[in-house]
């Protein structure tokens, strides 16, 4: 996936070849594009089709592990450029207008878990632990431990500028993509084919 700022949209809403400005137009530049490329995360049960059972536990651990790193630099860079270049809006690559009413829906909901429901579990989890270890309390900590991760990887799956998004550090994540041309480069999708390439390399976010 790949995030953009408004002139990539711009120029794609403009018809012009691949998103890019005709080589004729020679107006003063208003914009600047930066992308960022991603490590794309990828649910555990999705992954297990490609590695297998067998080391699913072990690689999908590695995965989000990878994936948090280079959302961290991402994080990094985005508030580099609100608070210095005063960045509002992100274009997001394999978002379209068809997805907004769900994608809203979720990011709401990943919001109101940040600000209520993973704050109560953290205290929870710092309280149990400050009892006396017993097969109850260590069950305890196990089921919230789980749904604290559960979350994370919810928010790995969204990627840097929706957890700003979420934060309220940026205003809007847009779509830069339109329904059929998406559809006509089949991106994989649950349910749909996967498999594994050595010849695989990290995807993009803009």
């Amino acid at each position: 996936m790949h995030w953009c700022f408004p002139l990539v949209a711009d120029c794609q809403r403009q018809g012009s070849p691949a998103g890019k400005p005709s080589a004729a137009v020679a107006e003063p530049a208003t914009h600047r594009i930066i992308q960022l490329r991603d490590w794309h995360f990828v649910p555990k049960d999705v992954y297990a089709e490609v590695v297998g059972q067998e080391q699913v536990d072990r690689l999908h651990a590695e995965l989000c592990l990878k994936v948090e790193a280079v959302q961290l630099e991402q994080i990094a860079l985005l508030r580099c450029l609100v608070k210095h270049h005063g960045l509002r809006r992100v274009y997001c690559e394999g978002l379209t207008e068809q997805d907004m009413p769900r994608y809203k829906e979720r990011i709401e909901d990943l919001r109101a878990k940040e600000r209520e429901e993973v704050p109560r579990l953290r205290r929870q989890l710092a309280e149990l632990r400050e009892l006396k270890p017993s097969e109850k309390t260590a069950a305890v900590e196990k089921e919230i431990a789980a749904l604290l991760e559960d979350h994370r990887q919810n928010l790995l799956g969204v990627g840097a500028p929706d957890r700003l998004l979420i934060a309220g550090e940026i205003e809007e994540v847009s779509p830069l993509d339109d329904t059929a041309p998406l559809g006509r480069a089949r991106p994989l999708t649950r349910g749909g084919p996967c498999g594994s390439s050595k010849r695989a390399r990290p995807r993009g976010r803009t």
